[in-house]
């Protein structure tokens, strides 16, 4: 925090309040207040806080970079967890051939007793595009 980023936003001169606050700082204590009262007055001395509404000047440099920085972030953030999404359903897919592979008289489809399309060659009989045709579910 800069010194600049200090307030002074009650009346409060007793030496257990804190006369000069961070807004962050307060902003926390008016939220996390058990009373409701104390989100707009001072806990200590009762003063009523003066609210004074900012805009932010959004043709500035400053705000644009920093919109900028957020959406390239954001950017960021999407591609890697598509990214993520797409390498999972990768791996799974390469799992699910080499079980194919490994398991080419479908012993799993009896051992487990899994259902089968009718028109679906009998189980051991289908090659690898039988089982990805007919949507074997264990491949």
């Amino acid at each position: 925090y800069r010194p600049s980023d200090l307030i002074c936003p009650c009346v409060c001169k007793s030496d257990g309040a804190p006369r000069w606050v961070h807004r962050s700082c307060l902003d926390r204590w008016r939220r996390n207040a058990g009373d409701e009262r104390y989100f707009t007055n001072c806990r200590e001395c009762g003063f009523k806080y003066r609210f004074v509404m900012k805009l932010v000047d959004d043709t500035s440099p400053e705000h644009r970079q920093e919109v900028n920085r957020r959406r390239k972030a954001l950017g960021t953030i999407t591609r890697h967890f598509l990214a993520a999404i797409l390498g999972f359903q990768v791996v799974l897919g390469c799992l699910a051939m080499l079980v194919r592979v490994v398991d080419t008289n479908e012993k799993l489809v009896e051992t487990f007793n899994f259902p089968q399309s009718d028109a679906a060659p009998p189980i051991g009989e289908g090659t690898y595009w039988d089982a990805l045709y007919y949507r074997k579910i264990t491949y």
